[in-house]
Order: C-alpha cells, then structure tokens, then sequence
C-alpha cells in the first residue's frame, strides 16, 4: 500500500485511513478533519485521498503566514475591537509577523 500524501486542504501530513462503516473508509486529516471520498477498501482510500491531493493546489502556509494568522485571531478576537472597516487588517497582522520573523532570527544569533 502506498503512502498517502499530505492534506491537499491544510497540508498537514498527519493523516490516516479510516474506517467510516463497515466496508466503507476514507482518508482523514487529523489537523484540520477535511475527509476524503469513501472507497469499499482501505487501498482505494489511499488511492483516491492521493488523487484529491495530487489535483490540490499546493497548500503550503509559512512561518509568517502562521504568525499572521495567530496575529489576526487575537485581533478579531479582542473585545474593545468594534472597528468596522477590516480593509487594513491583513496589512497589520503581516507587520507583527514581520516583526516576530525578526526576532526570531535574533533568537537564532
């Protein structure tokens, strides 16, 4: 049996086979729960996850990307936070991410 590929939602490559019923199993993502198409055996599951992974954009998020995501929930998520124009919001959470990239590196010195 062949490996099965990374998530092609999250990509994640925490992910497994499941048995959903009996006769019945899917490929699972265990970081974000995307499931794949239900095939009668566990080698068809591999087979058709790694389909929909291989026609999947590449999902790949970076360091940064993590920091401006982290950045935004805490945003989003304060409660004094009742601005109603969001247009600048991805601009700032990329400049905190920035700012944690650079002192990151100088954690690396």
């Amino acid at each position: 049996m062949s490996e099965l590929k990374p998530c092609p939602f999250c990509g994640a490559t925490n992910v497994k086979v499941k048995c959903m019923e009996e006769f019945t199993y899917c490929g699972r993502c265990r970081q974000c729960d995307a499931l794949g198409p239900d095939a009668p055996t566990l080698a068809d599951a591999v087979t058709r996850w790694n389909d929909c992974a291989a026609r999947s954009p590449d999902p790949t998020r970076t360091l940064r990307d993590e920091f401006a995501m982290a950045a935004l929930s805490g945003l989003m998520g304060h409660p004094q936070n009742s601005v109603t124009d969001r247009s600048g919001d991805a601009e700032i959470c990329y400049l905190y991410a920035d700012a944690m990239m650079k002192e990151r590196e100088k954690a690396d010195d």
